[in-house]
């Protein structure tokens, strides 16, 4: 089957690993990232998280726990409570790309296997499709908003689609444009040249954020509303229990791009680069856009009678209702600043991971832009724009990842920090065969695999009722507190599996390049066993060891 693929493999890189190329197992996007390539440094990982977190869903969810009896400063405290979980996360997986300069799916190779991999990235790569696809179309209604502000035609274009198309004539004509202007984003700029493409998305979107909320405060004569009544009245014990939901519910939507933050991190000039960002711009950005959110949510029913909470919404319905020149000019910039801002999201928390996970499995012939372009391609396929016109199933559809992400988060955390103390043999990542550690049982690592199914399975009955409509029982409510119901239980479960049945190679940290130092003598553990030593001889001849991932030559010390 190879030979006739052969048209389709990777070029080698010529600039770095020239003596690594590209195998069955690795290429050079696989690679750990080389020093030319670290080009972030701390205010490039805070205006990720800044970026990152004042966006469409962020706007919306302290909303949305409003309107099932959260009050707001309830459901902003549960976002602060989720988005600081969230921000352990980043900080704990992201130390992976900051050390390493690997991304998360070589930590799924070390957790999973170099086949078990497959199962945790398929949910990932079917996630980023459909949020790919969902990005897509909130980016194509930014450009209709545009379209609209700049032409009278446009905003009254008439409707040629039947009511089956899930879309209008307008919105698929910007679907495309949005795609169109995409796909040079991730054709023509590298990841760690993304830098200063973000400060338009960032400028523009903290703007409009702020000028929404301003406008439906002033709308309402300058109150935000009540913000101290529910929207409807609970018990003590469901009031309780809807605080849990909304902080899983928050850990579920941002713990995502936590996970994957070694993607990022890896590009780093410093392996603390990436500290303050993710300690503080990722769960106080989120939670000031979600009360914005909220604030806009109260006043918009306090004036209009109903809550509005969506941004691309409140700019159509102010469009459309006072199409005035200084209202299209607001709609305008206001739809540039969310069309940056979709882009942006799309490129980091979807097509990135999406193209490294199909180059981890297919590396002979997927790259990262090779992966790219396949997720775009599969998420037009996929017709996005009907995710939204069968809003109840389509939420239940995307609350479901969580419950694949949850116990994917607890192993990756405990493999790289307890189970095996930040020790990587890198150079085994790349290889397949029994003879090397992360093969584990014909390139699947059982101890994951168990504790990812038997962690998922609990939640499997709310996710089927919810999709059936039905909204009460004890299986609705595990599915409704997944993400922190399936952390716990695979935290656990992982943990005790690891400690009855060990995995081989605990204690072996060996870089990637080889040349540094060839191998000639085994592992030998040390006397605390959490580093280890490994005999050889470097390119002149010296004896050396690597203690704890350092080198030290004959007679020397760490």
């Amino acid at each position: 089957m190879s030979k006739f693929l052969k048209w389709a493999e990777l070029p080698a890189r010529t600039d770095i690993h020239q003596n690594k190329g590209t195998t069955k197992w690795g290429n050079h996007d696989l690679y750990p990232i080389v020093e030319k390539e670290r080009t972030y440094g701390k205010g490039a990982f805070i205006l990720y998280w800044t970026t990152c977190g004042a966006g469409l869903s962020t706007f919306a969810i302290g909303s949305s726990y409003i309107a099932v009896g959260l009050t707001a400063g309830e459901a902003c405290g549960a976002v602060l409570i989720g988005t600081v979980i969230s921000s352990c996360n980043a900080l704990l997986l992201g130390r992976v790309g900051g050390e390493k300069h690997l991304g998360y799916t070589i930590m799924a190779r070390v957790s999973f296997g170099l086949r078990g991999m497959w199962l945790p990235l398929f949910f990932q790569i079917l996630a980023n499709v459909i949020f790919f696809g969902l990005q897509a179309v909130y980016g194509g209604q930014a450009i209709s908003l545009m379209l609209s502000a700049m032409s009278p035609h446009y905003k009254n274009l008439k409707n040629t689609l039947p009511a089956s198309a899930g879309t209008t004539t307008r919105d698929l004509v910007g679907f495309f444009i949005y795609i169109i202007t995409y796909l040079p984003m991730i054709v023509f700029i590298k990841p760690h040249k993304l830098e200063k493409f973000m400060w338009p998305a960032f400028i523009g979107t903290v703007a409009t954020v702020f000028g929404i909320m301003g406008w439906a405060v002033a709308k309402n004569g300058g109150s935000p509303g009540n913000l101290v009544s529910p929207a409807i009245a609970l018990s003590a014990s469901a009031r309780g229990f809807r605080f849990v939901q909304c902080i899983s519910s928050v850990c579920g939507t941002y713990g995502g791009a936590a996970d994957r933050f070694a993607d990022w991190t890896r590009f780093s000039r410093k392996k603390n680069d990436y500290f303050w960002g993710s300690a503080t711009a990722m769960p106080i950005v989120i939670t000031i856009c979600a009360l914005l959110g909220v604030l806009t949510a109260s006043a918009t029913r306090a004036h209009f009678g109903t809550a509005m909470w969506q941004p691309l919404t409140i700019l159509a319905y102010a469009q459309s209702s006072e199409y005035t020149a200084g209202c299209r000019a607001a709609t305008f910039f206001a739809g540039l600043a969310i069309y940056s801002h979709q882009v942006f999201v799309n490129v980091t928390q979807n097509n990135v991971g999406a193209g490294m996970d199909l180059a981890g499995v297919f590396p002979r012939y997927v790259s990262m832009k090779r992966g790219s372009i396949i997720l775009m391609v599969l998420g037009v396929i996929a017709q996005p724009w009907r995710f939204l016109t069968q809003a109840t199933i389509f939420l239940s559809v995307i609350s479901s990842f969580a419950v694949f992400a949850s116990v994917c988060t607890a192993i990756l955390m405990l493999d790289y920090w307890v189970i095996r103390k930040k020790m990587w043999k890198v150079p085994d990542l790349y290889k397949g065969g029994p003879e090397y550690i992360y093969w584990y049982t014909h390139g699947i690592n059982m101890r994951a695999w168990f504790t990812y199914i038997v962690t998922v399975i609990p939640s499997l009955p709310g996710l089927i009722m919810s999709l059936m409509g039905k909204t009460k029982g004890n299986a609705i409510k595990i599915y409704q507190i997944t993400y922190i119901f399936g952390f716990v239980l695979g935290t656990i479960l992982y943990f005790t599996i690891n400690k009855i049945w060990p995995p081989e190679g605990c204690g072996i940290d060996e870089p990637f390049d080889e040349s540094e130092v060839e191998i000639v003598e085994g592992v030998m553990p040390s006397v605390d066993g959490s580093e280890s030593s490994v005999g050889g001889q470097d390119n002149k001849g010296e004896q050396v060891a690597v203690v704890g991932g350092k080198e030290v030559k004959d007679g020397g010390s760490v």
